[in-house]
């Protein structure tokens, strides 16, 4: 008997249990990929109006664009935006300013009267796959200043396609804090969760320096090593999970 037949012959009352059997379905893994440089895989998929796992699926090399305007770091940062650089990737561009940020050149030093806001994330954040002007911190900026006349407001992007939240911790030390933001948004989301354990594994598998005695101390305590497979790794951190956003946090809220 075919599929179909079987399908005409139940009663209507199994609509809905084959439509969960017969529908394709990410798992965990896939998932977390199609969200990975989301707009990307948008481009990629030729604006058929493929769902997002449809579009990774046939354009397995939709990531690999950021990768020219990138400079990759053998430590848990894993790569910057290059700095006063334009790279086309598809169909749009990304110009980073002197300090590798996608935005506009901004003095280091706040200037009188003005707020600044500092924006960290990652490919949302960063705008992938959008031109420059219609990134939201763009024209969040755009709205501040039609809406406070008289008193300048900075939106500074720091977002970088593909970081995680414990990569926020290091550009909060190391970049935001010295433009010295009012406001930090620290952007997070539901899939983050998993996608740390995929993170932190990939650091023990390359071997990648982890700079932060936390991040060395919940390895050790995970049990993890590198000759280990990725999905046991990924099962070894699984438990840390609340600790290592806890951790991640408190420690930007600290340098808040």
């Amino acid at each position: 008997l075919s599929i179909p037949s079987i399908v005409r012959a139940l009663p209507d009352s199994a609509d809905p249990l084959v439509e969960n059997i017969l529908s394709t379905r990410m798992n965990p893994d896939e998932e977390n990929a199609a969200i990975e440089n989301y707009y990307d895989q948008m481009l990629a998929s030729g604006g058929n109006g493929a769902r997002p796992w449809e579009m990774h699926l046939s354009a397995p090399d939709a990531r690999s664009g950021l990768d020219a305007a990138c400079i990759k770091r053998n430590d848990m940062v894993a790569r910057e935006l290059i700095p006063s650089r334009t790279t086309q990737i598809k169909s749009w561009s990304l110009t980073s300013n002197s300090y590798g940020m996608r935005d506009r050149e901004y003095a280091l030093i706040k200037p009188a009267n003005t707020i600044r806001i500092a924006v960290l994330g990652g490919s949302y954040e960063m705008g992938s796959g959008v031109q420059q002007e219609n990134m939201f911190s763009e024209i969040l900026e755009r709205m501040y200043a039609d809406s406070f006349p008289g008193r300048k407001i900075e939106v500074l992007n720091f977002a970088v396609g593909g970081y995680h939240l414990a990569q926020q911790v290091w550009v909060m030390q190391h970049k935001a804090a010295q433009f010295s933001p009012d406001l930090v948004l620290c952007f997070v989301h539901p899939a983050d969760a998993s996608r740390n354990t995929d993170y932190l594994a990939n650091l023990v598998r390359f071997g990648s320096d982890m700079i932060y005695p936390e991040l060395y101390s919940l390895r050790n305590r995970a049990g993890a090593a590198q000759r280990m497979s990725a999905a046991e790794l990924k099962n070894r951190f699984e438990p840390f999970q609340h600790e290592l956003n806890s951790w991640c946090f408190q420690t930007i809220s600290a340098e808040c």
